[in-house]
């Protein structure tokens, strides 16, 4: 794919050229580029731990023309093949999380496919990476995304990358029938990277998504259960509860078998394909950096910016006293040296 996206008016001069995309692979993918609070009504599949029992302790593609800014329908018309045989469309779900929560070996115990894993500080997946698999005799398409505040891209980078993927996709028809974000329970405290990395996802989805939005736990198995508990309840009733109020649900991935990641997928795999905030407002027109998300990534930036600022000066400060006391101590010393 071409590092140039086919986007009119959706990049604005400030912003760098995007990055492109992994290729894509053979098959039919989309193209490249306690109880349930109220607000929660979806019954949990069998197969996926409840929150509120204990967790097991058992540890080329052809250029396109000028987008004319079409947009699918919730209802995706069937793709028809040249023969005119209807040609099913995978199913696609999303996993998005902060760098080192366990994304690319989720997807790798759902399909059992060798995917690089990382193992250290910094961040393994620097890409959009589709991962094909079948799953219940259904086309399945795992989508391995970057988290922000990664350690080799910008934020400004990934969310390029992320905005890339979603404007191909949606204006292929192909929209997401689940939304998994990932997140350690081993975690303490919800700051820094945590914290940029959920309201990221909550701009990038938007409200209308959220039904199909599933808040995971990843890495129980290095935690105490009275530990995952009482983190876990703090996220559901105050980091999470707007999502769960709009209909997102929670899971634990509490082993490394591989069996509760993939019954989390197959839950997903009946939901309705819905487009996210993010496909919707570049679909209206909107550039990037006037999307929900782009305006969070300035306002980041802008933030660091006076946070930087305010950090040099004080360090221009303690250079002076130290450059005054030093004069004093030298005239003190050697009256007839000191300027």
């Amino acid at each position: 794919m071409s590092g140039i996206l086919p986007m009119p008016g959706a990049w604005d001069s400030a912003w760098d050229s995007p990055t492109e995309i992994a290729p894509s692979s053979d098959v039919p993918v989309p193209p490249s580029s306690g109880p349930r609070p109220s607000g929660s009504t979806r019954q949990r599949p069998s197969g996926v731990p409840s929150p509120s029992s204990t967790p097991s302790r058992e540890v080329p593609r052809q250029p396109r023309a000028q987008n004319p800014f079409r947009r699918p329908t919730r209802e995706v018309p069937a793709a028809r093949a040249s023969g005119g045989e209807e040609i099913k469309r995978p199913i696609v779900v999303a996993v998005f999380g902060q760098a080192g929560t366990g994304k690319t070996s989720f997807i790798k115990a759902v399909t059992g496919m060798d995917l690089e894993v990382g193992h250290n500080l910094a961040s393994c997946t620097d890409a959009v990476l589709q991962v094909p698999c079948t799953i219940e005799n259904e086309n399945v398409v795992l989508v391995d995304t970057p988290g922000f505040s990664d350690t080799h891209l910008s934020d400004t980078e990934i969310l390029r990358m992320i905005a890339e993927w979603m404007k191909d996709t949606y204006d292929e028809g192909f929209l997401l029938s689940g939304i998994i974000y990932l997140h350690r329970i081993i975690d303490v405290r919800m700051e820094g990277p945590n914290l940029k990395n959920l309201r990221m996802m909550k701009q990038l989805c938007g409200a209308d998504s959220l039904q199909n939005v599933v808040l995971a736990t990843t890495m129980w198995e290095k935690v105490t259960i009275e530990e995952g508990l009482r983190r876990e309840a703090e996220l559901e009733q105050t980091y999470w509860k707007d999502l769960i109020d709009g209909g997102a649900t929670v899971a634990r991935i509490t082993t490394q078998s591989g069996n509760e990641a993939q019954s989390l997928v197959k839950s997903l795999l009946k939901n309705t394909p819905t487009s996210t905030r993010l496909q919707d407002e570049l679909n209206s027109g909107l550039t990037l950096v006037q999307t929900a998300a782009g305006i969070e990534i300035r306002e980041e930036m802008a933030k660091l910016e006076q946070k930087l600022k305010a950090e040099h000066q004080v360090e221009i400060e303690e250079l002076r006293i130290a450059q005054d006391n030093r004069k004093k101590c030298i005239s003190i010393t050697y009256p007839n040296d000191a300027s």
